[in-house]
């Protein structure tokens, strides 16, 4: 109670400021403001307008700085310290200005501000010639001008983020001649270097870092920055030397172990033996300390490599080595050394390789060369987060016919997906060999070995070192950590890593990558690809509906982290117009694609009536399982009872947790011949009360030519769908289900009519030409 008091007693007090600091600099054409706030809260930081212009606040886009620093010894408690960093209006001083509080709209405190000739003056800019790398990469050099009569040290250097660890000798500047119009040639010579934990480690200056020079007027805090950003071609700097060769008959393996020194981050070894360059590489990384994932400077500056691998050596000819060390703009450094085969060491046991020694190493290679063979018809990957060889339900049909047409219009597709080990299953394999002229199937248990594979073969350049960071980061955080959000849950940052590799090898020209989970894979990708997200639904969305409907959050995303997934890509596709609308409203971009399910009408009229069977297809899926438990439930006593010999079957997964199965309902599960299924089923039922995105089973039986019932949920997102289906909630689908069962002129009419509409509105070339357009645009515009 005592503490709430004082606070009513701060806030009570009015509030009161001083400026107890004014600087002009006629050079920067800025002016210095620093004071105090007296029994004003924190978060009633002081503002600035200079007289007829707008309000200065930490919002504006100018250099302003908020230090909220108190200062015992100038001030007595509670105050807050303030300080800004702006520019002079146009003119001549002097120049009126006021700092104030406002609380609420109401202004409560101002102390107004004058500019003059008189007032404390500190003329001084610094100009920034040329940076660059020497002394091995070690330091940092700068040249450049002081300008001005005043006379500033070097506050503080920040790389990147990481603030140089100056000595004080480094802070001063060369003492010039005060004279208004002069200028100073001064040269800055600093270690690159930075302090973390009582350790220094390296920092290495790479293409476009910002370097940040901050310069301040002697024991005051008025500072002014200086930034920099280094070219796209920053040059690394060292020498190398090899240390030793180690020959092994028995395997024919070569071992070639050296050392480099100098400026580089991550970089490879490139061997050459007898003027053959190697395939493999060999990988140089600054030792890191544990727990900081940082590189200590005194261990960064000199790294040891082995490369090892298989050679063939030409008998009694000397062997000639050569290392290159690169780092993706060029050689760093190199090192060459010649052994006369009468002097090169041999030993007796064999010598393992340098590489990552795996059962997947032969798979992986064949991967390798898969991804990298050459085709003259532009690339689609489509990056599917399961096993499409057995992958059941809506989503992986439509996917399929995506490709498939894609691949008719004259791509070449190429499908990454996880590889279950499972048997596939005898439906979907010529669908897949149909829709993909490749496959690259990832060992879903072995994506562990599989990164370090990746790891060992990663290439060099901007995107590969990319790609490099995001393997060695899966390896040691495999998922998000965030269990209460579905994405996060679903999310495997280790099949991200592993297919952008692939497809940096692939060099596609178009990514899709299927469900928002996978987006981490379109963020590896270099901006020349055309990234697109195949959102299938709005997974937030999804969620809400879903614990409205069952009372249980399991299916619960994040919205922000969804958001965030669908930034990364340059198109979105939305399944349905609806959600269509929707994404672009959230996400505020209009780049969203409508593709929904693509199917071609395969309906033949019938030459005989069919058994009264009921049909209902789906995966295991809450929605699904609830709907054909409520049909089974509430309808079918009712069904058999007007229709006796009426038989219900219940063809996917759906049916793996359905016990108890009352006459004439059969759970078949799994088919082979999903046509055959359709084939001799008289009514197609989708009894589902919530769902988003579009019913692919209803599209499927709409393009097999089947009178369809089916709720108002079924038929979200198909507009004019209701002429060919019959629209009826549970409490009247036994009714209008049995009617038809005995009604065939009815069921012809809803036949004819569910095959016109395929025909006219479900076609791969009606549905999927949108999206054929956007690719078309963005590759030859």
């Amino acid at each position: 109670m005592q503490s709430e008091k004082v606070v009513e007693t701060v806030v009570a007090k009015p509030p009161r400021l001083v400026v107890s600091e004014v600087v002009l600099n006629r050079t920067r054409k800025e002016a210095f403001i620093r004071g105090f706030a007296h029994d004003a809260l924190a978060a009633l930081a002081p503002r600035f307008a200079w007289d007829g212009d707008d309000v200065i606040d930490a919002t504006t886009a100018f250099d302003l700085r908020q230090d909220l620093l108190k200062n015992p010894g100038e001030c007595p408690d509670p105050a807050c310290g303030y300080s800004f960093r702006l520019p002079l209006p146009k003119g001549k001083p002097p120049f009126l200005g006021r700092v104030f509080l406002e609380i609420d709209g109401v202004l409560r405190a101002a102390r107004g501000v004058t500019i003059s000739p008189e007032t404390t003056d500190f003329d001084a800019d610094f100009s920034v010639e040329s940076i660059d790398i020497t002394a091995l990469g070690q330091t940092l050099r700068v040249r450049g001008r002081v300008v001005g009569v005043g006379q500033p040290e070097l506050d503080g250097v920040v790389i990147d983020g990481r603030r140089l660890a100056l000595q004080p000798a480094a802070r001063f500047l060369p003492a010039r001649k005060a004279n208004a119009g002069a200028s100073q040639k001064v040269e800055l010579l600093l270690p690159l270097r930075f302090a973390e934990a009582g350790l220094f480690f390296q920092v290495f200056v790479r293409p476009k870092s910002k370097i940040t020079l901050t310069f301040r007027r002697p024991s005051t805090l008025y500072t002014f920055d200086v930034v920099h950003e280094m070219p796209v071609t920053v040059p690394a700097a060292g020498f190398g030397q090899i240390n030793a060769l180690r020959y092994a008959p028995t395997n024919a393996h070569l071992e070639v172990s050296g050392a480099f020194y100098g400026h580089f981050a991550a970089a490879r070894v490139r061997v050459l033996v007898n003027g053959v360059e190697q395939r493999r590489t060999a990988t140089v990384q600054p030792q890191q300390v544990a727990g900081l994932g940082l590189e200590r400077a005194s261990d960064a500056r000199f790294c040891k490599w082995v490369w090892c691998d298989a050679v063939t050596l030409q008998p009694g000819r000397p062997v000639v080595v050569e290392a290159r060390l690169v780092d993706g703009l060029g050689v760093v450094a190199d090192a060459v050394l010649s052994v006369p085969a009468a002097n090169l060491p041999q030993i007796d046991e064999p010598l393992s390789p340098s590489y990552h020694v795996s059962a997947l190493r032969d798979p992986f290679d064949a991967m390798l060369a898969a991804a990298g063979a050459a085709s003259a018809d532009p690339t689609i990957a489509f990056v599917f987060p399961g096993d499409m060889s057995r992958a059941f339900g809506g989503g992986p049909t439509r996917l399929l016919a995506m490709a498939q047409y894609l691949r008719t219009m004259g791509f070449r597709t190429v499908l990454l997906d996880r590889a279950s080990g499972a048997n596939p299953t005898v439906e979907r394999v010529p669908s897949v060999a149909a829709a993909f002229d490749i496959r690259l199937g990832v060992p879903e248990s072995s994506l562990d070995q599989m990164c370090v594979l990746c790891l060992d073969e990663a290439g060099l350049g901007d995107t590969s070192q990319v790609i490099s960071e995001a393997l060695g980061q899966a390896l040691s955080e495999p998922r998000p950590d965030n269990a209460e959000d579905l994405i996060s849950r679903r999310t495997d940052h280790r099949f991200d890593a592993v297919a952008a590799f692939l497809l940096s090898r692939l060099n596609p020209d178009v990514v899709i990558a299927s469900f928002v989970w996978t987006a981490g894979a379109l963020a590896l990708m270099p901006p020349s690809v055309c990234r697109i997200l195949d959102t299938v639904d709005i997974q937030y969305r999804r969620g809400e509906l879903h614990a409205a409907m069952f009372g249980d959050d399991s299916m619960q995303s994040d919205r922000t982290v969804e958001l965030a997934a669908w930034a990364v890509a340059d198109y979105l596709i939305a399944i349905q117009p609806d959600e269509k609308d929707e994404i672009i409203s959230a996400s505020g971009r209009n780049n969203v694609v409508l593709c929904g399910h693509g199917a071609k009408a395969v309906a033949e009229p019938r030459t005989s009536e069919p058994a009264p069977v009921v049909l209902f297809i789906g995966n295991n899926y809450a929605p699904n399982l609830e709907g054909i438990a409520r049909f089974i439930r509430d309808a079918w006593p009712a069904l058999r009872a007007q229709v006796p010999d009426a038989r219900l079957w219940v063809v996917g997964t759906v049916g793996d947790t359905l016990t108890n199965a009352p006459p004439g309902v059969e759970i078949l599960g799994r088919v082979d011949d999903l046509q055959a299924v359709y084939d001799q089923a008289a009514v197609v039922i989708n009894p589902v009360d919530v769902g988003t995105g579009v019913s692919i089973k209803l599209i499927e039986a709409l393009c097999n030519g089947r009178a369809t019932v089916t709720t108002s949920v079924g038929i979200r997102g198909m507009r004019g769908a209701e002429e060919a289906v019959i629209v009826a909630e549970m409490p009247q689908m036994a009714e209008v289900v049995g009617g038809l069962l005995q009604s065939p002129e009815r069921r012809r009419v809803l036949e004819a009519a569910a095959t016109h509409f395929a025909r006219r509105t479900l076609s791969s070339e009606v549905v999927f030409r949108e999206l054929f357009n956007t690719i078309e645009l963005r590759m030859y515009s």
